[in-house]
């Protein structure tokens, strides 16, 4: 409402990267580009519409699963085509690049969706399978499951890593 309004007026103004502006309205778009200083309220919209999904998951979670990733499919394609955040040209070339750790971020939110897709339809297809079957089953969910994991824990250590690179460089 009111912040998009501000939003709205200080860029008809030119104002978006001011001083007053950025002090009272700051959170909203200093981050950004100047023509992707309305990302963050994409961003907070495509969180409100994933919370809203896995909310109304109890009628049907492959569903709610689909929309989900629909929604981080189109933030990561958004992400690529406008790389919202503001770098210079050394810092978009290094991965601590912000647009390189947010793309990191959706990929990796995608593996672990679809690794869940995954695991629930084994789940619904395990009562009709046979013993080799079951077995088959056991080995790919097993996989399934180390992917996840690598793909959960991949932003959280490349983040840690890029951390302690940029204190060893001071």
């Amino acid at each position: 409402g009111y912040a998009l309004l501000q939003l709205r007026k200080a860029q008809a103004m030119g104002t978006v990267h001011s001083r007053a502006f950025e002090s009272r309205f700051g959170w909203l778009c200093a981050r950004y580009r100047p023509r992707c200083a309305w990302w963050e309220l994409l961003y907070l919209e495509a969180r409100f519409a994933t919370a809203v999904a896995g909310a109304l998951s109890t009628t049907s979670p492959t569903q709610a699963t689909q929309v989900i990733i629909a929604i981080t499919a189109f933030m990561l394609f958004a992400q690529l085509a406008m790389k919202p955040f503001m770098e210079t040209a050394e810092d978009a070339q290094h991965w601590s690049s912000s647009n390189k750790i947010a793309v990191l971020g959706y990929v990796s939110q995608l593996i672990v969706l679809g690794s869940g897709m995954l695991s629930l339809h084994m789940e619904w297809a395990e009562d009709s399978q046979t013993g080799i079957e079951k077995a088959g089953a056991g080995i790919v969910e097993g996989l399934v499951s180390v992917i996840t994991v690598v793909a959960m824990l991949t932003p959280l250590v490349l983040s840690i890593w890029i951390l302690l690179m940029s204190r060893s460089a001071d």
